[in-house]
């Protein structure tokens, strides 16, 4: 395993090659839906509170919808995010590979153990404690959303190799990417001044959903970005491209 190795898409098939282009857009459509995800589950958190009139649509984090009637959404976008994490490089032997099944593990861990502060303590807390429950998931979240920018950092840094891209290309690929990333570490940095500092108003009350949320959403961005090329391989391929 060599940290300088990426994973990229795979060759663009020829036309004729019916079998390789289902297995590109196999590739391609994993990076979609884990992007997809990413992005869209603050907002349909939020959303469906509202639908379901919950006193308190907007909660104090993504995490705390898990004890409310969201819970069922948040527990199925986390594992479906782990078992795309575990199912997309599963046979490579790289570094890439690594932070992806660390990350998958991370996220089935802030899925199955929940954060204090239901309403009542749920299986799990009631027989490890809300205490132990409570530090394995902010554990796992804080390994989750570290994994996730080291994954688009690495996006940025594999958007510099590929050969067939332009130098803009490679430049604008690294930007996006990289500004995902960058994204993410001030999430974590922001939730942290606010544990540490008093805010003013909602920078403090809302700071965990608000980190969270951009670290998801910059999370999503990058990945479905990967994803987009898909929408290549569904036009007409030249048999010289």
């Amino acid at each position: 395993m060599r940290f300088d190795e990426f994973v990229t898409t795979p060759p663009r098939p020829a036309p004729t090659d019916l079998g390789g282009r289902k297995y590109v857009q196999s590739f391609l459509l994993i990076r979609l839906v884990i992007g997809f995800l990413g992005w869209s589950l603050p907002i349909v958190l939020v959303a469906g509170s509202f639908v379901l009139g919950e006193d308190d649509p907007w909660k104090d984090s993504i995490s705390a919808y898990y004890h409310f009637g969201m819970g069922d959404v948040f527990v199925g976008a986390f594992c479906a995010t782990a078992l795309f994490l575990f199912s997309y490089m599963a046979f490579e032997r790289n570094f890439d590979n690594v932070v992806s099944i660390v990350a998958g593990i991370a996220a089935l861990g802030v899925a199955f153990f929940p954060t204090p502060g239901g309403p009542t303590l749920t299986p799990v807390q009631e027989l490890l404690g809300e205490r132990v429950a409570g530090a394995i998931h902010f554990t796992s979240a804080a390994v989750f959303v570290l994994a996730l920018a080291a994954i688009c950092w690495r996006f940025g840094r594999g958007e510099g190799v590929r050969p067939d891209r332009t130098p803009r290309q490679h430049a604008r690929g690294r930007a996006l990417h990289y500004t995902c990333a960058g994204s993410i570490v001030v999430a974590v940095a922001y939730i942290a001044v606010a544990a540490a500092v008093a805010l003013p108003g909602l920078l403090d009350e809302k700071a965990v959903f608000f980190g969270e949320t951009l670290a998801v959403l910059a999370f999503g961005v990058s990945w479905f970005v990967k994803g987009t090329e898909l929408r290549l391989l569904l036009g007409p391929v030249d048999a010289g491209a």
